[in-house]
């Protein structure tokens, strides 16, 4: 503790002096305050002030290392200063860190390959608080590879953390409860080695609280939240960790029913500037207010409600219309009082809105899916997979392998065997039956509740059927601006009425279209397949790629076209 006052004391005569030198604009003393100080302790600095290092030593360190050529110090002094700005600021920031780094000849790899790890881990914090989440997700698998190489594991903490809340947020929330606990227990158990365990084993309890809560399984929320709270209590280092529990606590008492008490704490904290000043976007301080007007609506006052929902709608406005949770219930309820007041523009505004949110929803959750499947859950499981094997070769090497290779085996030939079952049903269904369109459309009468819905969708439905009886698919350059085109709508428009109605997207019901009516059309006429190639077979049915239309076929019956056709020869005859 005494190290650090003196430390203090000296930092802040070498501010005045910085102060100074600004006054009389001296070089000289400039020179010698940047010798003076460290990089160290300008990182410490940063560490525990951020707006001192902002405002009086973010070009001095810039200086230092220009002064000393170093680089790296200089790419790091961007990195740093990211943290703290606006988005398009940080970006910017962090793009020059990254150039800057690139030029650098002669690596020290250690060094480096940290730097890179911090600006990764820079750049998923600027996209995770400013609610970019598939290029958070994108960035959180880089960030969690380059710690994972680096042996960085409060890092590995930390992004598990991330990802773990990604997941939650947007339809994974068994998987993201999953990850949570994961790094929950390995916190736990590695107390001693962890550097900064006091605000990671907060962070964890926070976020199982968190995933929980989305999952809505409330009484295990409940416990995880109280126990972080308290775990916060007296700890100076965490106050701003319990101002956030305090909040997420709110949310869980909404959640149960008890209103005034989530509503109070609510209120106090949007009355506290303070509390929002690391919330540049807003976007948390919308989230906030949407569990505002859900209270006052639910208490029968809805003009506050809409006050506090056209303030969230001017929040997300400011920021290019974020993707932050219940936008679809907020545009939706806005989009209902304003047909209700016959206000034709708001009506308009509104309705492009909900159809902005629900396609960015269903393609973030596509795309999310796959990111974190494929590049982050797969090889996580292999590298747990490595590990386990790694034990036990190390207990009983031969006579656990055996049992191993034998249960996998097993599992092998019975998900073979269903496999080939499953498959045998969907080829027999394909050749006794006509082969319908895939469909998962909601309800009509769901969809239809408002009379926008019926004087903008339901023409474009009735020129869409007739265009799919006119087999107008088969075009094999149509694309969504130039059906849209044809039927006098827009692509907005369009895409709202196949996502709902068709219950795909546009791409995947072009192709549904078009391998739909190439299987039965198969089956009416098997002398096409004898009159044509394979390829041929492709473009007759609108497909420009031979691989798309295989992979196409085998979607939607289970097998090739070559396998199809070979069983329907044998059973004509």
């Amino acid at each position: 503790m005494a190290k650090k006052n003196v430390f203090k004391r000296s930092l802040s005569l070498v501010l005045l002096l910085f102060a100074f030198v600004q006054l009389a604009n001296s070089q000289q003393l400039k020179e010698s305050i940047i010798d003076t100080l460290s990089f160290q302790q300008i990182q410490s600095v940063w560490k525990s002030d951020y707006n001192t290092y902002s405002e009086e030593l973010f070009s001095l360190h810039i200086a230092k290392a220009r002064k000393e050529n170093d680089t790296l110090q200089w790419a790091n002094a961007h990195r740093m200063q990211a943290w703290g700005l606006p988005f398009e600021e940080a970006i910017e920031n962090i793009t020059i860190a990254f150039d800057l780094a690139s030029t650098i000849k002669k690596i020290n790899t250690p060094q480096y390959e940290n730097f890179l790890l911090l600006t990764h881990f820079t750049l998923l914090g600027i996209f995770y608080n400013n609610e970019y989440n598939v290029e958070a997700a994108e960035e959180a698998i880089k960030t969690y590879n380059l710690a994972v190489k680096t042996n960085d594991y409060d890092v590995q903490i930390l992004t598990k953390s991330i990802l773990a809340d990604i997941k939650a947020q947007f339809g994974q929330e068994n998987e993201g409860v999953a990850l949570a606990k994961q790094n929950l227990q390995y916190i736990t158990e590695n107390k001693n080695v962890i550097s900064r365990f006091s605000m990671l084993y907060c962070s964890s309890l926070e976020q199982l609280g968190r995933c929980y809560l989305l999952a809505k399984r409330l009484d295990s929320s409940e416990k995880y939240i109280k126990s972080a709270i308290k775990y916060t209590k007296g700890k100076n280092e965490l106050f701003e960790d319990y101002q956030h529990l305090v909040i997420l606590n709110a949310k869980l008492e909404y959640y149960k029913g008890n209103y005034r008490q989530a509503k109070d704490t609510l209120i106090k904290y949007l009355n506290n500037s303070n509390y929002y000043s690391y919330d540049f976007s807003g976007v948390s301080m919308a989230d906030d207010l949407y569990y505002l007007a859900s209270i006052e609506g639910r208490a029968g006052k809805s003009d506050l409600k809409i006050t506090y929902l056209e303030r969230i709608d001017s929040i997300l406005q400011n920021n290019n219309y974020p993707l932050m949770d219940n936008t679809n219930i907020i545009y939706q309820y806005l989009l209902q009082n304003a047909i209700q007041s016959n206000d034709t523009l708001l009506e308009k505004k509104y309705f492009n809105r909900l159809v902005y949110y629900d396609t960015l929803l269903t393609n973030t959750h596509e795309r999310l899916r796959g990111i974190t499947l494929h590049e982050f859950d797969l090889p996580l499981e292999e590298e747990e997979k490595n590990t386990l094997a790694g034990i036990i070769q190390g207990k009983s090497k031969w006579l656990n392998l055996f049992y191993i290779v034998s249960t996998l085996l097993l599992l092998g030939t019975v998900a073979v065997y269903f496999k080939y079952q499953n498959t045998r049903k969907k080829l027999t269904a394909a050749l006794n039956y006509p082969v319908v369109q895939n469909s998962t459309a909601l309800d009509k009468k769901v969809i239809l509740d408002n009379k926008l819905n019926q004087e903008v969708i339901s023409p474009i439905l009735s020129r869409l059927e007739v265009w799919e009886k006119e087999k107008g698919f088969l075009d094999s350059t149509i694309n969504q601006k130039d059906l849209a085109k044809q039927l006098g709508t827009n692509s907005t428009y369009l895409s709202q009425a196949i996502n709902l109605y068709k219950g795909q997207n546009f791409s995947s019901y072009i192709k549904d279209l078009r391998i739909t009516l190439a299987i039965n059309a198969l089956k009416e006429n098997p002398g096409l397949a004898k009159e044509k190639s394979m390829i041929q077979l492709a473009e007759l049915f609108g497909f420009n790629s031979l691989s798309v239309f295989n992979k196409a076929f085998k979607s939607k019956i289970g097998v090739t076209p070559g396998v199809f056709l070979k069983q329907l020869f044998k059973t004509k005859g």
